[in-house]
């Protein structure tokens, strides 16, 4: 057999232990959730939120407010701060450096 038959063996062997490895560790950490939701008694909701972050992140934002540090992405209602003030004197740079 040659060396690379040999290889392409070792390496399906690796994949079958890192598949049984990774499931096994994912067992665990699910286990581990679940005692800390039971230990700290966390809520479907609180659950919820944290999904929402995970799934939706947010977007980027285009708006800052120096006195506050409030921001604001400029999609959906804007905010009171933002109200009769000309948009642009809040503006941030964007993320390639322009305004």
């Amino acid at each position: 057999m040659s060396e690379y038959q040999k290889l392409l063996e070792k390496r399906e062997k690796l994949e079958v232990e890192i598949t049984l490895a990774r499931a096994a560790e994912r067992d665990a950490a699910v286990k581990e959730i679940e005692r800390l939701l039971i230990e700290f008694q966390i809520t479907r909701d609180e659950l919820r939120e944290i999904e929402k972050k995970i799934i939706q992140p947010r977007e980027a934002p285009r708006y800052w407010n120096p006195e506050t540090g409030a921001t604001w992405s400029g999609r959906g209602r804007s905010p009171k701060w933002l109200d009769r003030h000309n948009l642009d004197a809040y503006r941030l740079p964007d993320q390639n450096g322009e305004s």
